[in-house]
């Protein structure tokens, strides 16, 4: 009775009103359009809410029309479609130069591999030759006036064999198309290179082409896959002497209820699969996985491996406990999308943010349960959906979390309209719930608060799971400015803060501040130099002393490193003085589009 009469005055301070944005909100310009990362908006701002054409610039104030891109030449002090900047230093002019350049050199990357593709098809270099011995030598061509013109680009006759080139080119595309829509493949499976091998192949064979039979795919042509993956692994095998590699392991239950153990190998080349288990018939205690992860560090060679990385289930932390005695100079570490969402996960059991997800998994449910409902739903929202599928579960909490804030007036105005008042389910007691809640003042001061409170960990989590660019140095210190955000989205008021603090801290201690993880957050410029205090941190420190006595046994060695290596780091002697550590500071935008590997300096 009491939740219900909660709701009931919750949502009584005026249906039709409350639930509309106002008018500042409404007018209200933003710096940039949502969801942007585009380097331009970190020197410039919208002039207009709904138009993206005119850009102004902070430094100098000018509006710049034309879009970013124009702008970014405005900044960069690139000359003929717009004035230059005079107020930007010459160091932001370089690091916007770089960003105009980069698309132009992936298409001169983009070029250069499907030359090296069309390389690795062709079987004989003298095929052309031998096709001129068959049609005979040619006569020597005559140039008149006429060529001239042709040659300069001005005017140019489509020949016969283009036209048939095209139209075979077209009938191609329909009948691929065709297969690819009745067989279910994947979109992005033409996106694979493998594909455009094979593409290139077909065309080199020219007609009278049959694909392979069932029993080719099946047994000579898997065969072959197989010793030709395997040929490649050793190669890769030739790195991880040298770089070193990560043993994974990955549980997971099947369809059929089979427990099933991946072990991988990751270096940096990559993730590599090295083998599969399934053993329903034993348990998978902590003694069962350091065995079968004993045998593949074996397999790989025990002077290769660098860590073990698992998720943090009890009977993985048990195998880490073994693991750190038998081989004390190889570290266990885990998962830190795992470690993330369980971080996650414990916030939102908060009983203030457990009630805010209740209901708006709720509100969302009740939309998409009815097809009416969903309907009236996109109709207001112009056809965006609420829920979005995310990395783990609680990143899909976040992100549905995320669209309900931002389609607050729209959700408003729906249950404000006279369609809804006619849709026979807002009659029902699912449908009044609804409409309580999204008139609900708490429910979106909470749901935003929430949403404060998790955006740090969810950079953090796409960062880590991206799979594309090294992240462990960024773990850590990431970790430390989450728990800043955190304080400051709560007006450092530590009553309030304090549980999001000792949560982030309970469930990363031992698996995120390992000795690992603190050696990689001291050796990262981006936090090394942004703040000098690492210098004195007695932790860090002696977590990278750790590190450098496990990497290398020799004494000589250790103290080369410990001394005058770290010192020369210190003090930015050599390729440190040299500015790309600057540039590498500057160059992160806290996105998972930042690739610290491939900096250009």
């Amino acid at each position: 009775m009491s939740s219900s009469a909660s709701n009931a005055s919750d949502s009584i301070s005026g249906p039709r009103s409350s639930g509309q944005p106002s008018a500042s909100s409404e007018n209200e310009i933003p710096p940039k359009p949502s969801g942007s990362t585009d380097i331009g908006w970190n020197y410039g701002k919208l002039v207009k809410k709904n138009s993206y054409n005119e850009v102004k610039c902070n430094k100098c104030h000018k509006i710049v029309k034309g879009g970013i891109y124009r702008f970014k030449q405005h900044i960069a002090g690139i000359g003929g479609d717009v004035k230059a900047c005079v107020m930007q230093t010459d160091e932001d002019r370089k690091i916007v130069r770089e960003f105009l350049s980069g698309p132009q050199k992936k298409k001169v990357e983009k070029k250069k591999a499907e030359n090296e593709l069309r390389e690795e098809v062709r079987i004989s270099e003298e095929r052309e030759s031998m096709d001129s011995e068959l049609v005979g030598e040619k006569r020597p061509r005559v140039v008149g006036p006429l060529n001239t013109v042709v040659a300069s680009g001005k005017w140019k006759q489509t020949s016969i064999n283009e036209a048939e080139k095209r139209k075979y080119k077209e009938l191609a595309h329909d009948h691929c198309a065709m297969w690819a829509y009745a067989k279910g493949i994947p979109f992005n499976a033409f996106d694979d290179e493998e594909f455009d091998l094979f593409c290139e192949c077909v065309g080199h064979h020219g007609p009278g082409y049959k694909g392979p039979s069932q029993y080719q795919f099946r047994v000579p042509l898997l065969n072959k896959a197989y010793k030709k993956i395997d040929e490649e692994m050793d190669k890769t095998k030739e790195l991880w002497d040298e770089y070193g590699c990560s043993v994974l392991t990955d549980g997971w239950t099947d369809r059929k209820h089979r427990s099933v153990m991946n072990l991988c190998v990751h270096c940096k080349t990559g993730t590599h699969f090295l083998k599969s288990i399934e053993d329903s018939c034993n348990a998978h205690t902590g003694e069962y996985i350091f065995n079968w992860v004993e045998k593949c560090i074996q397999e790989v060679g025990e002077n290769r491996v660098l860590q073990v990385v698992t998720d943090n289930h009890s009977s993985n932390m048990a195998a880490k406990n073994i693991l750190k005695i038998s081989r004390p100079n190889i570290f266990w570490s885990s998962c830190a999308a795992h470690t993330i969402d369980l971080m996650l996960e414990a916030i939102g059991k908060l009983p203030k943010y457990k009630l805010v997800i209740e209901k708006a998994r709720s509100l969302t449910v009740f939309l998409y349960a009815h097809h009416s409902t969903l309907a009236l739903m996109r109709e207001f929202t112009n056809r965006r959906d609420l829920v979005r599928p995310g990395i783990t579960r609680f990143a899909t909490t976040f992100l549905s979390l995320s669209c309900l804030v931002d389609k607050k007036s729209q959700l408003a105005a729906m249950v404000s309209s006279t369609k809804w008042d006619d849709n026979r389910w807002s009659k029902t007691e699912k449908g009044r719930v609804t409409k309580a809640t999204i008139y609900s003042d708490i429910f979106w001061t909470n749901a935003r608060e929430l949403l404060k409170m998790y955006t740090p960990l969810f950079k953090l989590l796409r960062i880590v799971d991206a799979d594309r660019r090294p992240s462990m140095g960024f773990v850590y210190g990431m970790l430390e400015d989450a728990k800043n955000e955190v304080q400051a989205a709560c007006n450092r008021k530590e009553t309030t803060y304090r549980p999001i603090i000792d949560i982030i801290e309970k469930e990363s201690r031992g698996r995120l501040d390992s000795a690992l993880h603190l050696a990689a957050y001291y050796l990262n410029p981006y936090y090394y130099y942004r703040d000098r205090a690492i210098q004195d941190n007695s932790r860090v420190i002696t977590a990278l002393m750790s590190c450098i006595s496990v990497f290398y046994q020799d004494e000589d060695i250790q103290d080369k490193i410990g001394s005058s290596e770290v010192l020369s780091y210190k003090m930015k002697e050599g390729l440190m003085g040299s500015g790309m550590a600057e540039r590498y500071r500057k160059g992160f935008n806290g996105t998972d589009n930042f690739d610290p590997g491939n900096l250009d300096v």
